[in-house]
């Protein structure tokens, strides 16, 4: 094939020179693969500093691919990051894909393709999840998974399905402005944020059932977690409120599901009891 389709590639930089090999290797190796297919492509990779006091060093593997190195003044988050990225970016298709990520080397034509024959918008592909001991499973493994990549309500009322936007590759175009323009102050829901606008978009979804991706373990308090999601989850209810064609009832959904998780996650058991019951329905959903 030899459309001239371009892909940008997204990464927001934090104290991350330990990655820039890896990173360039994984893009190289993709570059290749593509260029098999799609004899025309391209690939530029927009790395996004926002560790000002820290220079990115150059890598020392030959470099097949275009790339640029953007550096914020001022440490800004990686929701900013990756908006800075997309305003540099020149490509019909993005993926953000954060500086540890691992891809396998047919990653991004695997996701071409697939985004292609389906005249889709958004194409997800499945990932192996690394364990604490090592191992690795597949994130999506029964019928019931990859149901749920399509059911916005389950994004709302329990979790985001997708681990990270480095599974996904996205047509540029269909990226809403407003995400670009209500930026989180607290790392870790900007990509529910974007997934939401785009299901009340109406975008398409596809799923490709290859596993392209690979989350690595890193050792993150679970708890710890769990509150930070949440309350990064809730600033998204406060842009949703100004966004005219998002719906009421899911940003009530999406409000309810989060308050619920956090006030379980720090109450005693008797308040706990009385939360769930309070909040039966939701319960029974999840």
């Amino acid at each position: 094939m030899n459309q001239d389709y371009i892909i940008s590639v997204i990464t927001p930089f934090y104290r991350g020179n330990k990655y820039i090999e890896q990173l360039f290797c994984v893009i190289n190796k993709n570059y290749q693969k593509l260029r098999e297919t799609f004899s025309n492509a391209k690939i530029e990779l927009i790395i996004v500093n926002d560790s000002p006091e820290v220079e990115i060093e150059q890598p020392t593997t030959k470099v097949e691919f275009e790339y640029k190195v953007i550096k914020h003044k001022k440490n800004s988050g990686i929701h900013q990051a990756r908006v800075t990225g997309l305003s540099y970016c020149t490509g019909d298709y993005v993926l953000f894909l954060d500086q540890d990520d691992v891809l396998k080397d047919n990653a991004i034509v695997s996701q071409m393709r697939t985004i292609i024959k389906n005249k889709a918008d958004l194409v997800i592909c499945n990932a192996y999840m690394e364990k604490a001991d090592g191992s690795f499973y597949a994130l999506y493994s029964k019928k019931t998974d990859f149901n749920r990549i399509n059911d916005k309500q389950f994004y709302l009322k329990s979790h985001n399905v997708i681990k990270s936007p480095g599974q996904c590759l996205i047509k540029t175009s269909c990226i809403p402005e407003e995400w670009t323009q209500y930026i989180m102050r607290t790392n870790g829901s900007d990509d529910l944020f974007l997934w939401i606008l785009l299901f009340e978009k109406s975008y398409q979804f596809v799923i490709n059932n290859e596993i392209l991706y690979t989350h690595k373990y890193t050792g993150e308090n679970l708890s710890e977690s769990e509150v930070k999601m949440g309350t990064s989850s809730l600033e998204i209810v406060d842009f949703l409120e100004q966004i005219d064609y998002v719906r009421k009832s899911d940003i009530k959904n999406l409000k309810k599901s989060r308050q619920f998780r956090l006030e379980l996650s720090h109450s005693s058991l008797d308040k706990k009891i009385k939360l769930i019951l309070k909040n039966f329905d939701l319960m029974c959903y999840l």
